[in-house]
């Protein structure tokens, strides 16, 4: 291991601990870098290997946005399709949209949907195998921009997507993935909802509380299908997959897997992200990766996290060379590898990178202070219970049933399927937040007859009725 690498990593370690990892640095198409270090699981006692498998969460969007490349080169879609050509039966949150939303909207987090995440805790593994049923459930999700307007990162419409390879093909996206990527790039492809539990190679994920790494249960992270990020693949798979990218999507025997105009189609900007804290950075997205500048070169990249998981990946494109970090704990400050590798791609490695894993320990060690961004809290009056009923089962077609229960003290109990109980602090006018989280609110209406529940990266208002 590269030994500014090696001293960053035990620099952070006596710090923030991690379980382990693998990363992987090359220059000119040539592996510079490719190490691996502390326990796949740590209970086990058992080290982290090139063999080892994890979770890469939304790197995988590189695949499902390189599949639908493929497919467009055959001509059976196009990136620039509206959806409902394909699949009449879809709809969005107006009829506008309904008309117009492309298979690019989709791939770009433009088509004005934020994250629903939470959504996910409504669903179970057989249920993200069914494409079909999953993207039903999408079409109800409400916006929280105009369409077109702003970047908004999700992960439900690349179950759409999938959806849409499957409906041009006849074939599942799995089995499309490994015909036309895992085969011909040799690359070994699971997936997180086809664990097979005789399997012993897959590194256990680890939450970061405090000083101390908590064993997460893999039934406790909200699933996906996957399609956004249920691929599951070990550093050699991730190597040839960064490495052909890197190489305009030509594999390791010379073939062009995709057309000229299917990869600069993958990296072309559609939208901005935002702006970054470094001066010499910015960020767009493209499809499935997002175009940025480091240290004045173009950088095409994507990370994936999951409860207990990290992952990132991205490459020069005018100099055949990139990078990969996986770790198997939710230890953020590692993100620092990222730029080691980055740098040592570049050959541009400094002598130590103290001050900047300083700071990235003291903003991961900084409680936020959520508690300001809530509204003022509020007591709840005997005009209030009259007002409003704080009690009762309410359904949406896209979430399901959620139920409701005022518990006195001001705090609202919200149960959902699988997700364990939530309690939200009064703000008054019939509306209750989450301290620890304030884009988590329930809105209710003096009709009774329905709440607006949102919870996502940006407020998203989800109407509930009353069931009953």
């Amino acid at each position: 291991m590269h030994p500014v690498l090696q001293e960053t990593i035990d620099y952070i370690g006596e710090r923030i601990p991690v379980a382990g990892g693998a990363v992987l640095s090359f220059r000119n198409g040539e592996t510079v870098e490719r190490s691996f270090f502390g326990l796949k699981d740590r209970e086990a006692g058992t080290p982290v290997t090139e063999d080892t498998l994890f979770q890469i969460a939304s790197m995988s969007k590189s695949f499902c946005t390189v599949l639908i490349s493929m497919l467009e080169d055959e001509g059976l879609l196009h990136w620039d399709d509206p959806v409902k050509k394909i699949w009449p039966e879809y709809h969005a949150y107006n009829e506008y949209v309904t008309e117009h939303m492309t298979l690019r909207d989709l791939a770009c987090h433009r088509s004005g949907i934020c994250s629903h995440n939470k959504q996910r805790f409504s669903m179970f593994d057989d249920e993200c195998r069914d494409l079909y049923s999953a993207s039903k459930r999408a079409l109800d999700l409400a916006p929280c921009f105009d369409f077109r307007d702003k970047f908004a990162y999700q992960n439900e419409m690349y179950t759409i997507l999938g959806y849409l390879a499957e409906r041009v093909t006849g074939k599942t996206y799995e089995e499309l993935l490994r015909e036309k990527i895992g085969v011909p790039l040799g690359i070994e492809l699971q997936f997180r909802n086809y664990r097979d539990e005789k399997e012993t190679r897959y590194a256990v994920g680890y939450d970061t509380v405090g000083n101390e790494l908590k064993r997460v249960d893999p039934k406790t992270c909200a699933p996906v299908t996957n399609c956004p990020g249920g691929i599951v693949t070990n550093m050699k798979g991730v190597e040839k997959w960064i490495k052909f990218l890197a190489n305009q999507c030509t594999a390791p025997d010379g073939n062009k897997l995709l057309s000229k105009e299917g990869y600069l189609n993958l990296i072309r900007p559609n939208i901005f992200w935002c702006d970054t804290a470094w001066p010499d950075r910015s960020r767009q997205y493209a499809l499935g990766l997002a175009p940025s500048v480091y240290r004045g070169e173009r950088l095409c990249y994507h990370g994936g996290v999951l409860f207990g998981y990290r992952s990132a990946m991205g490459f020069f494109r005018d100099l055949n060379s990139g990078y990969a970090v996986m770790i198997n704990s939710a230890s953020q400050p590692y993100s620092l590898l990222k730029d080691i590798l980055l740098d040592i791609a570049l050959d541009r490695v400094e002598p130590d990178y103290h001050k900047e894993a300083d700071r990235r320990i003291k903003l991961f060690l900084t409680k936020p202070d959520y508690e300001a961004k809530c509204l003022p809290k509020a007591e709840v009056s005997a005009e209030d219970l009259s007002k409003y009923d704080f009690n009762g089962l309410y359904e949406n077609p896209a979430y399901g049933d959620m139920t409701f229960e005022y518990v006195g003290e001001n705090r609202l109990k919200l149960s959902y399927y699988r997700d364990a109980d939530e309690f939200l602090l009064y703000r008054g006018n019939g509306v209750f937040q989450k301290a620890s989280d304030p884009v988590t609110d329930v809105r209710f209406k003096e009709d009774k007859k329905a709440v607006i529940f949102s919870k996502g990266q940006f407020y998203s208002p989800n109407l509930f009725t009353r069931k009953g």
